[in-house]
């Protein structure tokens, strides 16, 4: 098994580089490492770390193109796209393991072929964020009035989990980021979400109901805050209808978070998606 490397823009699309014959390949890629910067102060004959902060990532390689017009597709892939995602698989005991991170492509050198036919280019990229594993909670489509089932696509790290109850194990490098998003038909539903020792981070309530086409979202990802209600194109904000005594856009802690999810009525369509951050994969 091998590493894999690819890109995809904010309208799903890959450039893969691993796809010599119709894209391009990467070769020694570098950057993929761990770098962090620290400051001391002297204390008699010892140093205590005064400040220390990660180091943002330039991520490196040659890029093996088959033909020029492979080339000018990237080119061409980097200036119709507004957002880039640099995604980089791991191979592990458990199969492969995707984490991804927003990236700027600084620079692509462009030169001959070599004498073996290949077009090979130095390829630089900014990283914006720390590295990205998007772990997806689904429940399925509730079977009778009392049971709600829970589908996860990925190898869970939670602890526990019941009806309205999930029990995830932070084990990333930081505190995480997540995104719910609730589907009607539901009345007054409510988000609580609670740190190992029942400190509240996040109290959401929406008082009112939602039909059928009527979807609530509400993000805590930096780039993306949002609480919103939507229906199809239709998108209202409700930043507004936040309230100022409870704790908001609070990300998952480092360990034990509760998530509890409630309504007056079932919950039928949830779904929750979770970004643990990692400062090297």
């Amino acid at each position: 098994m091998v590493r894999k490397f690819r890109l995809m823009n904010e309208k799903g699309e890959d450039f893969d580089f691993m796809d010599f014959e119709n894209f391009a390949f990467l070769s020694s890629p570098t950057g993929l490492g761990y770098s962090s910067t620290a400051t001391f102060y002297q204390v008699g004959d010892n140093y205590v770390v005064d400040n220390r902060k990660l180091n943002q990532s330039t991520i490196g390689g040659v890029l093996m193109f088959k033909t020029y017009d492979n080339f000018k597709k990237l080119i061409d892939f980097i200036e119709q796209s507004e957002k880039i995602r640099f995604y980089y698989s791991i191979p592990t005991k458990y199969g492969y393991e995707e984490f991804y991170k927003e990236v700027v492509i600084e620079e692509i050198s462009k030169t001959q072929k070599t004498i073996n036919g290949v077009l090979e280019c130095n390829l630089t990229m900014k990283g914006k964020n720390k590295w990205l594993k998007e772990e997806i909670i689904i429940t399925k489509e509730r079977t009778n009035t009392k049971d709600s089932r829970w589908e996860f696509t990925w190898n869970p790290t939670l602890i526990e989990y019941n009806n309205n109850l999930i029990v995830y194990n932070n084990v990333s490098h930081s505190e995480a980021g997540f995104i719910i998003e609730i589907g009607g038909e539901v009345l007054n539903p409510s988000i609580i979400i609670e740190d190992k020792d029942g400190e509240e981070l996040v109290n959401l309530k929406y008082k009112g109901k939602l039909n059928s086409e009527q979807k609530l979202t509400y993000s805590t990802i930096d780039t993306d805050l949002k609480y919103q209600l939507s229906t199809g194109d239709d998108i209202r904000n409700l930043f507004n209808e936040l309230s100022l005594e409870n704790a908001n856009f609070k990300k998952l802690v480092k360990g034990v978070n509760k998530i509890k999810l409630h309504a007056d009525t079932n919950l039928n369509k949830v779904v929750i998606k979770i970004y643990p951050e990692f400062k090297s994969v």
